[in-house]
């Protein structure tokens, strides 16, 4: 597989940035009127990061990590687009 050579982002740090943000997506993403971009904008970035970082072959534990931050992204993203969720 590829592996990062250059500095900057590094595939061990994507498990950690990706369930960060999907937290941060989840968590923020409750309120009202504020939520909506702030879950549709960070659950889609941490999307998009567990799944390049899924693609780097991670270890056993990095690979549960990148997962439950996916399904976390997932889960925010989806929310945002129920019509009611969000609405106070």
């Amino acid at each position: 597989m590829a592996e990062f050579k250059e500095k900057g982002l590094r595939a061990s740090s994507l498990p950690k940035l990706s369930i960060s943000l999907a937290i941060f997506a989840f968590s923020l993403g409750w309120i009202p009127t504020f939520g909506v971009p702030i879950g549709i904008f960070f659950g889609g970035a941490a999307v998009v990061f567990a799944g390049i970082g899924l693609t780097y072959a991670p270890s056993a534990g990095d690979k549960r990590l990148l997962v439950s931050a996916l399904l976390l992204g997932v889960v925010s993203v989806a929310l945002k687009f129920i019509p009611g969720v969000n609405v106070l």
